[in-house]
């Protein structure tokens, strides 16, 4: 398979993955997210719409070239020939990064740093999804890959990024569910009763 057959073929799985919206397996909610496009090319990265805090769910798919002629997806260098990687690599550059302003470059911004547990483990289809945690203020984030010389980059990724909550529910909500089990309770003594009675 040539790199580029791999790369369309990852972009695709990556589309088809994003287009079904990898549920969080967190015990949190979804409140709400969006999809974005971001070309390895993208001076500053892409910007999110919407706002956002605290943990959100991230599912990336795509690879292209940002480390010379050599492929990465958003977390691995791909092996190949002429490339010098003989098994998917983890180098801490040229991946994906986010932030709450336009990406840099520095490599200060690289997703890992906010991914809440390990960097996922090398998944051949190019598709990764993980829990971020990026900060308590609300912000727009910034998604594109870690790179600051983009003139000879290609490829993108593809980003669904979801608003996570971790909320406790208000007091209304505890005092109705106290009523419940309290009405619950009468009904059950109530048809004890006439059954002894």
């Amino acid at each position: 398979m040539t790199y580029a057959t791999r790369q369309r073929s990852t972009q695709r799985a990556g589309l088809l993955a994003v287009a079904l919206i990898v549920a969080p397996t967190s015990a949190s909610t979804a409140l709400g997210g969006e999809i974005l496009y971001a070309p390895f090319s993208q001076t500053g990265g892409v910007a999110t719409a919407g706002v956002y805090s605290g943990d959100v769910w991230v599912t990336v798919s795509g690879a292209g070239q940002a480390l010379g002629s050599d492929y990465s997806d958003a977390f691995y260098v791909l092996p190949g020939p002429g490339t010098g990687y003989s098994s998917p690599t983890r180098i801490g550059y040229w991946d994906l990064a986010v932030g709450a302003s336009p990406i840099n470059g520095s490599g200060s911004q690289e997703a890992s740093n906010s991914i809440v547990g390990p960097v996922p483990a090398y998944n051949s289809s190019g598709v990764y999804s993980f829990q971020m945690d990026i900060g308590s203020a609300p912000t727009h984030l910034y998604f594109g890959v870690d790179d600051n010389i983009l003139s000879d980059n290609a490829g993108a990724y593809t980003i669904a990024i979801t608003e996570l909550s971790t909320t406790v529910p208000e007091p209304a909500t505890w005092v109705m569910l106290l009523a419940g089990f309290a009405g619950l309770g009468l009904l059950t003594r109530r048809r004890r009763r006439e059954l002894v009675g």
